[in-house]
């Protein structure tokens, strides 16, 4: 009978070390689930800000593509205006020539 206690005992024993070494690892495995979370959580945040951040270059970029694009325009007007204007100086040059 003492053999079959301490049986029963030592059986009982390695059930609650076995249980004990499950609560472990299931506390271990809910503090990495919960590590992951705050980092998943900290990665969306980074993410959103970094999408802003594109957000704001792609306005800034749309709007300097527009002030290109404009000095563009602006610069050949006054191209155009000045070739023109140096054709009737020249061509006020020839009548002037022929007239004399």
């Amino acid at each position: 009978i003492v053999d079959l206690i301490f049986q029963l005992l030592s059986h009982r024993l390695q059930q609650d070390q076995r249980v004990a070494d499950q609560e472990e690892t299931l506390r271990k495995a809910q503090f990495d689930l919960n590590v992951a979370k705050s980092n998943q959580a900290r990665l969306k945040q980074v993410l959103l800000k970094r999408e802003e951040e594109c957000k704001t270059l792609e306005l800034k970029l749309n709007r300097n593509e527009e002030k290109m694009r404009a000095s563009i325009e602006k610069l050949t007007a006054q191209r155009d205006k000045a070739v023109s204007e140096r054709a009737n100086v020249c061509q006020r040059d020839v009548q002037r020539d022929h007239a004399m």
